[in-house]
């Protein structure tokens, strides 16, 4: 995928749910092609790009689950224990 296809990729996502910077659309570009500057012959993996963006959410889940946490003051087991109806250690669907 070329620079002008990402970008114009990466504009169409946004909405007045989603909004990205164009800083931060050519950041992920530079990080991801591992350049300091973009050129017009860099040219990015699609699939690592998406490997990318599945860690960088898959960490962002994992912050707001740590920070809702902190800020409930509970331990974990508990929250857990509080949804196991059937009282056998796991968890139902």
């Amino acid at each position: 995928m070329s620079y002008s296809t990402y970008k114009t990729a990466m504009v169409s996502l946004r909405s007045a749910d989603f909004s990205i910077f164009d800083e931060e659309i050519d950041k992920i570009f530079l990080d991801v092609t591992k350049q300091a500057a973009i050129t017009s012959k860099a040219v990015i993996n699609t699939n690592e790009l998406i490997g990318a963006i599945y860690y960088a959410v898959k960490a962002v889940m994992i912050f707001m689950m740590q920070r809702g946490l902190k800020n409930s003051r509970r331990f974990l087991i508990d929250l857990l224990a509080a949804r196991d109806a059937d009282r056998d250690g796991c968890l139902e669907y």
